[in-house]
């Protein structure tokens, strides 16, 4: 059972991005993959390509794995828990056949076919209410949140602006070192 509520738990909330503007033409027509990854102190700490891949589908237990990995490993160490997962969402079917698109976990470009999620995202794709649907194999089709809370720019790189950011206080500092140390931690051992 899903049950949404339509709340934006992200409303209010900045990204960090890192926006390309890059012709078609340029990647001469091949269909390209892309990740980002962060790095704290030299270690992989995060990976991103798809939204929400990690954070769906694999099993809390190896989610430090998944995200210390790469891509081009994605499909000999995580196909067997993304498919389990997307069985338990709805069923062997729809498991089998979206196993092979999710992983590895790159978001996609193919300048042949027409750009939105799976290929390539554009910034107003409700790609959170794009993946319930595949997932559940249709029985869920969004989660009630209708859309950014802020209009996007009209020209590149066309991000919505940033939100005010309250100034910082000591109790703030105090969790981020806390939070920073544990994190430190848990990586060593």
């Amino acid at each position: 059972g899903f049950n949404f509520t339509g709340a934006d738990a992200f409303a209010g909330a900045d990204v960090s991005a890192i926006v390309l503007e890059i012709p078609s033409a340029d990647l001469g027509g091949q269909s390209v993959g892309i990740w980002a990854r962060t790095v704290v102190d030299g270690m992989q700490a995060d990976r991103m390509g798809r939204p929400a891949i990690n954070t769906a589908l694999i099993p809390s237990g190896m989610k430090d794995a998944f995200n210390a990995g790469a891509p081009a490993n994605d499909q000999a160490e995580f196909a067997d828990e993304v498919s389990a997962t997307i069985t338990a969402l709805s069923n062997a079917e729809n498991a089998a056949a979206l196993t092979s698109v999710l992983l590895p976990d790159v978001l996609t470009i193919d300048v042949t076919n027409a750009n939105g999620f799976l290929n390539g995202r554009g910034l107003a794709d409700d790609v959170i209410d794009a993946e319930l649907q595949l997932l559940s194999a249709g029985a869920v089709t969004g989660d009630g949140v209708a859309g950014n809370d802020v209009a996007f720019r009209a020209a590149f790189p066309y991000l919505a602006p940033a939100h005010q950011v309250p100034e910082p206080t000591t109790a703030m500092w105090a969790l981020l070192a806390a939070w920073r140390l544990g994190w430190r931690r848990s990586r060593r051992m």
